[in-house]
């Protein structure tokens, strides 16, 4: 099999981290409430046209907004040989991991963000919508904060201070740790996996094949679409998918993760449900889909990654 789109994948990954200027609630799930106001922001900064909508804009395939938040297809682009008028957002908010929902005035909170490929051209714009976040504020009562601390992940995956004109590392496959599977494997769900199966959500215990197939669609997609991966790549996926049928999934440990988030634009609430839990995999030669997972426990799985779902740790 041929794994060079995994390896010429790359990307960025920012930690930002918040203080409180006034008493602040926030939801137990904050990828949303982050997403949210960290759009709102990056619009401010850079719509030229506030009352036209986004599909009318004659910049909407180059604007720093509308490349992050619409992702709007290029009239010639066929993603997974369909036409579709919007492909996967290049970019993952991960809230960091606590359940605390008050945070009194000094408290700290924040979030990682990641840039997909050719996406981090907007980094700019999006530092400059980080740092104005916080006189936006978040919830109802638009609660202020402020940023206190912008971290850029180098190639050595630490996080060092990014100064005034600091420069952002890409990370690629040859900078992440190696795994050796053999024939035992533990993906650690870390966020609610949400996958789809016949067009409708899918919360069984999935087999090794059908999440290989949705991991799979997503980065060869973020690889042609973000990176410089040619189409034909998708030639490729019966070869990745023949001998899943040989590995055994299984997940002693599910749950069912029921949460709801509250849509702005479209002015209700929607679902967040997802699983969690260990999926053990056991088969001969699991090396083989090595580089799939390795990239895909770094870029996510599934639907609703730009919130920070489906991430996984490999064990």
């Amino acid at each position: 099999m041929d794994s060079d789109f995994i390896k010429n994948l790359h990307f960025s990954r920012l930690r930002i981290t918040f203080q409180a200027a006034e008493p602040i609630l926030l939801p137990v799930f904050k990828g949303s409430t982050f997403r949210g106001c960290f759009g709102q922001a990056m619009k401010r900064q850079v719509c030229r046209y506030n009352r036209k909508p986004c599909e009318q804009c004659s910049l909407k395939y180059e604007c720093s907004f509308s490349v992050l938040f619409n992702s709007f297809a290029l009239p010639h682009n066929d993603n997974d040989d369909r036409k579709v008028a919007k492909q996967p957002h290049p970019y993952i908010i991960v809230p960091f991991s606590n359940h605390k929902t008050y945070f009194a005035e000094g408290d700290s909170f924040g979030f990682e963000l990641t840039l997909i490929g050719n996406a981090n051209s907007h980094v700019n714009n999006a530092l400059r919508a980080i740092t104005a976040m916080g006189d936006i504020g978040v919830g109802k009562e638009h609660m202020k904060f402020r940023a206190v601390s912008l971290e850029v992940l180098n190639t050595d995956l630490v996080y060092e201070n990014l100064g005034y004109f600091g420069r952002i590392p890409l990370i690629g496959y040859s900078h992440l740790p190696i795994v050796s599977a053999n024939d035992k494997l533990c993906i650690a769900l870390q966020t609610p996996l949400r996958l789809s199966k016949d067009s409708k959500p899918y919360f069984d215990v999935p087999e090794f094949g059908h999440f290989v197939e949705i991991l799979l669609n997503r980065l060869m997609q973020l690889a042609v679409l973000y990176g410089d991966a040619d189409a034909t790549i998708f030639e490729q996926k019966a070869q990745w998918i023949k001998g899943t049928e040989h590995i055994n999934l299984h997940m002693p440990n599910r749950e069912f993760s029921n949460q709801t988030r509250f849509s702005g634009t479209q002015n209700t609430k929607m679902k967040f449900d997802g699983i969690l839990g260990n999926m053990l995999l056991e088969g001969n030669d699991l090396n083989k889909w090595i580089p799939l997972l390795v990239m895909g426990s770094w870029l996510h799985v599934g639907s609703t990654t730009t919130f920070g779902l489906g991430k996984y740790t490999l064990m």
